[in-house]
């Protein structure tokens, strides 16, 4: 994920393959199949992953899927889960890097897996000092909060770390990680570079996040296979996740139905068909398919904790689009719908800036069995959102929330 501002500007080619393979083939403006913009990140990587004289398969989803023909999205989008558990491998790109730290932080991940290493490192701040200030800025990698990364590592099966030219085994990455968040306090009281600590909270990282979270989402076999998926939708997106963007608000909800015990057919029941309200839809407004999210989670958990926990992103245009169409630069929400930037945190991009606001009353994992407040006071909720407009547009209105 590079500048989300960029505008892509790298021309990429594809041609139709002819299917021979040990001979020469000849690209030329006859067997072209479609010409592309991509952006400065991901010609880096493509330009990475090529190899001088063997083919290399690549699965991108800016390239392999049409991103203006929604239907085509839409039922692809519903299979991403099928790309990354049949992948061989998937890549964890990190950029270019500037050809000098990547390796000196490698090295420094993989001593910290030696305990006694690690011990020593921790009692010589000073020493130290560079390693700990690397493996922070490696953290604060913006590739590490995008969404969609969170299914592309709980899903596969054998993942690496790619920055310029080197590589990690994601699980001596994760490892190294965890190691450090448990001595993070430690780390932090005794830095001869405090600075650094006081700009981040290492603990609100989306590369912390990351690794806690693709242990903790399944129960998987010793062959790696997905035996049980342990948290519900709801919990996902509105507490688990909020680390995450997404460039579409959509896939706020999309980007992690394959990962909730809750959002799809399960093991005991295959052929049960799915719920329409949290279906993949990218021609349905934002506000429908928050409404139909909020809807199903209600349903589902019979409280109405969901208004209380400050998940939604909205959808942010150019100021020059804006003025083209005449609107604002972000989209208006209902007040209902509790939006992310009042969370703890705030939006994903302030997460460095750390803490920003209290965290929500109803509070998320780390509470439960002990909230101090519930929307619905405890009792079954009962809850109407409404009917679309006449004129079509198909945004809702919520009408009221009573009690039995």
């Amino acid at each position: 994920m590079g500048d989300p501002d960029e505008i892509a500007s790298n021309k990429i080619t594809s041609y139709k393959d002819t299917g021979a393979r040990g001979v020469t083939q000849t690209l030329t403006g006859f067997n072209q199949s479609g010409t592309f913009l991509i952006h400065d990140n991901l010609k880096a990587a493509l330009l990475s992953f090529r190899h001088p004289t063997k083919d290399v398969s690549v699965w991108v989803d800016a390239l392999c899927i049409n991103q203006r023909n929604k239907i085509e999205k839409n039922a692809q989008v519903a299979r991403m889960h099928e790309v990354y558990t049949q992948a061989e491998k998937v890549c964890v790109w990190s950029g270019e890097g500037n050809g000098s730290t990547e390796r000196s932080t490698f090295d420094f991940l993989q001593l910290m897996l030696d305990l006694q290493q690690l011990d020593e490192l921790v009692a010589d701040p000073e020493g130290a000092a560079g390693g700990w200030t690397m493996v922070v800025k490696l953290m604060k990698n913006r590739w590490f909060s995008r969404r969609w990364v969170i299914q592309e590592l709980a899903l596969s099966r054998d993942d690496f770390v790619r920055w310029g030219r080197e590589d990690l085994v994601w699980k001596d990455f994760a490892d190294s990680i965890a190691l450090f968040m448990t001595r993070y306090e430690e780390i932090k009281r005794t830095s001869v570079n405090p600075d650094i600590y006081k700009a981040t909270d290492a603990r609100a990282l989306a590369a912390n996040v990351i690794v806690h979270a693709t242990v903790n989402l399944f129960r998987k076999s010793n062959e790696g296979q997905i035996e049980q998926r342990l948290l519900p939708l709801e919990i996902l997106v509105s507490f688990l996740l909020l680390p995450f963007e997404a460039t579409l608000p959509r896939d706020t909800i999309f980007a992690v139905l394959m990962l909730a015990n809750d959002s799809q057919p399960s093991f005991a029941n295959p052929s049960a068909t799915p719920d329409p309200r949290i279906i993949p839809d990218y021609g349905k407004c934002l506000v429908d398919v928050y409404a139909d999210f909020m809807d199903y989670c209600i349903e589902k958990s019979q409280s109405l904790d969901i208004l209380c926990r400050y998940w939604a992103a909205v959808q942010t245009i150019s100021k020059l689009e804006a003025l083209k169409k005449g609107k604002t630069s972000t989209e208006k929400m209902p007040t209902w719908i509790p939006l992310i930037e009042n969370s703890a945190f705030g939006e994903p991009r302030y997460l460095p800036e750390g803490r920003a606001n209290g965290d929500s009353f109803v509070g998320g994992l780390e509470r439960m069995g002990q909230q101090v407040y519930h929307a619905s006071a405890g009792l079954r909720a009962w809850h109407e959102f409404g009917t679309r407009n006449l004129n079509q547009r198909r945004t809702r209105i919520a009408k009221r929330f009573t009690f039995p």
